[in-house]
C-alpha cells in the first residue's frame, strides 16, 4: 500500500463520515494474519457495521473472511475474485496504465520502462497489463516489470537504465517515483532530461521538489465518498452487492517529461 495514498483516501473518508454523523475505525496491521486477528475481533465485538478495504491483494484471507460470513463491506480497488458479487470502487487501472505509456510514447519515448514495488496486488497487474497494451499497440518492445523493494534492486535497476539505453518510465506511484528520481540522479540521470518520468495517484509527493512528476489524478476524494457511500448503504439495508463504480481520472503535466528529437528517439 502507498503510504501517501493511503493517509489521503483516510482523510477523506474521515471528512465524509462526519457528514453524516459518523465516526470511522482504522484496522492496520504489517501482515495478514494479525489484520485478519484485528477485523475478526471488531467483528465479534460489533465495535463497527462495516468495513472499507483500501487495498486489493491476490488470495486475501480479510476479503475471503468478510465475503464468506457475508459482512456489508466494500472495496477500493478490483477484487482479484468473486468481482461480480463484491461492491468496490476504482479506477480502470488498465487504461490509468495504457493511458501513461501513450503519454510518453505521444513524446516520442520508445524505450519504456514499468517500476513497481506492488508486485502482488491487482493495482500492478492492471497497470502493467495497461503498460504493455500501450506498447505493443505503437509495435513497441514492452520490458518485464522492474520491481524494486530493497537497495539492491536499485542496481539491477541501473543496469537496465545503461544496457537498454531506456528514455522514460512508468512509476507505479508518487512515492516510488519520487525514491526513483532521486537515485537515478545521483548516479548521474537527470530528470527529465536523460529519463522522463510518468507516474500515478497525484499525492503530495509529486511536487515535493523539482522536477515536479508528471502523473495520472485517481480522484481520491470520490474514491474515499463512492467506498463509504455503498458501505452506508448496506448498513441501511439497500443491497449493493456486486456494485461497480469506476472513478474517472486525468493527467497531470508537470516537469518530468520532454519531448525527444527525432535524433535522440532513434
Amino acid at each position: 500500500m502507498s503510504i501517501p495514498f493511503f493517509l489521503e483516501i483516510i482523510e477523506s473518508i474521515n471528512q465524509e463520515a462526519q457528514i453524516f454523523g459518523l465516526s470511522i475505525a482504522l484496522a492496520i496491521s504489517k501482515n495478514f494474519d494479525d489484520l485478519l486477528s484485528n477485523v475478526k475481533r471488531m467483528h465479534a465485538q460489533k465495535q463497527v457495521d462495516g468495513f472499507i478495504l483500501l487495498y486489493s491483494n491476490v488470495e486475501d484471507p480479510i476479503i475471503d473472511y468478510l465475503y464468506k460470513n457475508k459482512l456489508k463491506f466494500s472495496l477500493v480497488g478490483l477484487p482479484c475474485e468473486n468481482e461480480n458479487k463484491i461492491t468496490y470502487v476504482d479506477n480502470d487501472n488498465q487504461l490509468l496504465g495504457k493511458d501513461a505509456t501513450d503519454y510518453l510514447i505521444k513524446n516520442k519515448h520508445e524505450k519504456i520502462i514499468f517500476i513497481t514495488n506492488r508486485i502482488k496486488e491487482n493495482v500492478h497487474f492492471e497497470r502493467f497489463f495497461g503498460y504493455q497494451k500501450a506498447m505493443l499497440m505503437a509495435n513497441l518492445k514492452p520490458f518485464d516489470a522492474i520491481n524494486i523493494e530493497s537497495a539492491e534492486d536499485f542496481f539491477y535497476l541501473e543496469s537496465v537504465l545503461k544496457k537498454s539505453k531506456i528514455t522514460a518510465a512508468v512509476i507505479i506511484e508518487d512515492l516510488l517515483a519520487f525514491k526513483v528520481i532521486q537515485h537515478i540522479s545521483a548516479l548521474g540521470y537527470a530528470v527529465p532530461q536523460n529519463i522522463s518520468v510518468i507516474s500515478f495517484n497525484n499525492t503530495i509527493f509529486s511536487t515535493l521538489a523539482h522536477p515536479y512528476i508528471t502523473n495520472i489524478d485517481i480522484n481520491i476524494d470520490l474514491l474515499a465518498k463512492y467506498s463509504l457511500k455503498y458501505v452506508i448503504e448496506q448498513v441501511n439495508g439497500r443491497k449493493s452487492h456486486g456494485v461497480k463504480f469506476v472513478v474517472p481520472h486525468k493527467i497531470i503535466e508537470n516537469e518530468s517529461v520532454i519531448t525527444l528529437s527525432d535524433n535522440k528517439a532513434s
